[in-house]
């Protein structure tokens, strides 16, 4: 009996002695851990604001996009352009870096990271391969001769133009609709970034689009493939009302590959014996 209680009493020490090392490394394990978080979860945070910095930059600068009708702009344009690039390839190398990577596996707050990352890779796709499309083709426009003389437009360069635009439209439209199917953000910070950017790029989108449709349409009411005739009608201040407006003379433009040609105008009273026209279902909207 006295035997086993010496054995019993000589195995204690034994078990505490092998616990004992592994309970401390575990917990320098877990103190190493917490440590390691916190640091690179305030290089992550540090990172985070130098993007938005970035961004918030190349966004003021690419507020001269929508002005992209002005020809004589072009030059102001393509410099802020030049420095938006440098703002949007900075923060895109930042928000691609190996610790976002990590981040953007973890659960719950990685696809505000997702999101950060493809709010940067659209917008640095825009400044570098879209917006420098539409500068081409609006700088060859605005060094071509446009004006053949005697009042005539060269419409050769706006026939060349079209489907440029129409490419460097669609390549746009393309980058802002990626833009807009990202994550939704959690984060504050990043959900106001993402707000801000969104109604920049959508601006932006509508105006360029707006330019793309009107290439289309310039060429043929120009009268590029066959001549084309135009009722102008105009009324004076006191014509106008509310509603629209009485219609006072009527004159007729036509246009023959870029030579415009303006009648002279009648009054509407002299157009009463040909009776009511017979308009479409669109021209009746």
């Amino acid at each position: 009996m006295s035997v086993h209680r010496a054995s019993h009493a000589t195995s204690i020490p034994r078990r505490r002695h092998r616990i004992w090392p592994w309970a401390v490394l575990i917990l320098a394990l877990l103190v190493v851990l917490l440590g390691v978080s916190g640091f690179f979860g305030l290089k992550l945070y540090s990172e985070a604001k130098q993007v938005k910095a970035h961004e918030e930059q190349a966004m003021q600068l690419l507020g001269g996009v929508t002005d992209l009708g002005n020809l004589d702009n072009l030059d102001t344009v393509s410099q802020q352009i030049s420095q938006a690039k440098t703002e949007t390839s900075a923060a895109n190398e930042i928000a691609h870096g190996t610790l976002w990577n990590i981040a953007s596996k973890a659960p719950v707050y990685g696809d505000d990271i997702t999101t950060v990352q493809g709010m940067t890779s659209v917008v640095d796709s825009l400044v570098s391969d879209s917006v420098p499309q539409f500068m081409n083709v609006l700088s060859t426009l605005k060094s071509a001769q446009l004006s053949s003389g005697d009042g005539q437009l060269n419409l050769q360069p706006i026939l060349e133009a079209q489907k440029n635009i129409a490419t460097a439209n669609q390549s746009l439209q393309q980058q802002v609709q990626k833009y807009q199917q990202l994550p939704k953000a959690r984060i504050g910070m990043v959900k106001n970034a993402y707000a801000a950017g969104n109604t920049q790029l959508t601006k932006m989108a509508d105006k360029v689009n707006q330019l793309s449709g009107t290439f289309q349409i310039l060429p043929d009411f120009l009268g590029s493939d066959q001549p084309r005739t135009y009722a102008l009608m105009a009324m004076t201040t006191s014509e106008e009302r509310s509603s629209g407006g009485l219609i006072g003379s009527v004159g007729v433009v036509t246009t023959d590959n870029g030579k415009i040609s303006i009648g002279d105008f009648r009054s509407n009273g002299e157009y009463i014996p040909y009776g009511a026209g017979d308009p479409t279902e669109d021209e009746q909207r």
